[in-house]
């Protein structure tokens, strides 16, 4: 009996020690670049410290939820860059767009209740070059 709590013991050591392995990949992004430490955080960003505040409303982007408004969305991501950088606001309500993308500097932050909508058309997403 005890040669038998033995062998379920070692087994049962064995498997976590080839299981924990698998542990240690998990600091590495699947390309093999080590993730840094910030990527890992989960605490609340303080938006009052990246600058600028462009709210969609505010800078003529309308709150409803039918009309495709990407090209305007995409202009406040641009002015945000020109400007040096700050935060994208998208305030309560619905918002359809297709693909946007964010400058060096800029962030996005959706307000409770906000909600960023992808176009169901896959016409209204250009085929475009990128590094992803």
């Amino acid at each position: 009996m005890k040669y038998r709590n033995t062998s379920n013991f070692l087994w049962s050591l064995l498997i976590l020690v080839l299981s924990s392995s698998g542990f240690k990949s998990q600091d590495k992004f699947p390309d093999g670049t080590t993730i840094p430490k910030w990527f890992k955080e989960n605490k609340p960003t303080d938006i009052n410290k990246l600058g600028k505040k462009y709210i969609l409303t505010e800078n003529g982007v309308k709150n409803d939820s039918t009309v495709l408004q990407t090209k305007q969305i995409q202009a406040i991501i641009d002015l945000a860059a020109k400007n040096g950088g700050g935060v994208i606001i998208v305030p309560k309500g619905t918002f359809l767009m297709s693909s946007v993308f964010f400058k060096q500097g800029t962030h996005l932050h959706l307000e409770n209740g906000a909600k960023l909508k992808g176009s169901d058309d896959i016409n209204d997403f250009p085929v475009v070059t990128t590094r992803m």
